[in-house]
């Protein structure tokens, strides 16, 4: 209620209903909150995963890739891993960046059980790396960093508004709701919203969250593949 003016100036000519919250353990404001570290969260390594893959591949032509290996004997392999695992640690630090200043800010995640908190991050490291895989597939469609960076910025800058993160889904006209509900990284970082604020059980977060995992897990190996023989293909023909 204390959003109603600020919400229809904003959602004009989005979708707004009004529901009575009787189902979240959490205070409306707090929630409030809390959702917006999540979302936020989410919004960020929707960058980070999804351009961190597409320049995973590209820039290797621009990093001197092949000298690296006639030098150091590292097999392609450990370099694909070492590109997943700075993703992910990027990601980790932005999200960690992100969580503190919404404690600052009010948000209440210090009162958020540890064990919660725990399987968010787990459910939060299996998007990014789908998000990673994603962007490894994409990388392949592109030839130099210019092209790599607005590919990127043509798949991520809608998605921050059609996935739900700078729009909530709910205020999204009812026949663009679909994508969030498709799209495996918004399905996620929602059921980790959800589960947190006490509005899902554990058995709710688990039903609606495992095809979102398998289907990123899925895209996590495709580009890990594809990655990988891209790399053989640049050390075979420099």
């Amino acid at each position: 209620e204390p959003f109603r003016g600020y919400l229809l100036f904003i959602s004009n000519p989005l979708l707004v209903e009004y529901n009575n919250v009787t189902y979240t353990r959490v205070e409306a404001l707090q929630g409030f909150k809390i959702s917006l570290v999540t979302l936020t969260i989410g919004l960020m390594f929707l960058f980070t995963g999804l351009m961190g893959g597409i320049h995973a591949i590209v820039e290797k032509r621009y990093e001197g890739y092949v000298q690296a290996v006639l030098a150091s004997h590292v097999n392609p392999t450990l370099f694909m891993l070492s590109e997943i695992i700075a993703i992910l640690v990027g990601a980790l630090i932005t999200a960690s960046v992100i969580a503190a200043t919404g404690i600052l800010l009010g948000a209440p995640l210090l009162e958020v059980p540890v064990y919660k908190l725990l399987l968010a991050l787990l459910i939060i490291i299996v998007s990014v790396l789908g998000l990673a895989g994603l962007g490894m597939v994409l990388g392949t469609l592109v030839r130099t960093p210019h092209a790599a960076a607005a590919l990127g910025n043509a798949i991520a800058f809608p998605m921050m508004f059609l996935g739900g993160f700078t729009i909530p889904k709910f205020m999204l006209p009812s026949w663009l709701q679909v994508i969030p509900e498709v799209f495996p990284h918004s399905r996620l970082m929602y059921a980790v919203t959800y589960y947190i604020l006490g509005a899902w059980s554990f058995w709710e977060l688990v039903e609606y969250a495992i095809p979102a995992v398998v289907l990123s897990l899925t895209l996590l190996l495709a580009g890990a593949l594809v990655y990988r023989r891209a790399l053989e293909r640049l050390y075979e023909s420099p």
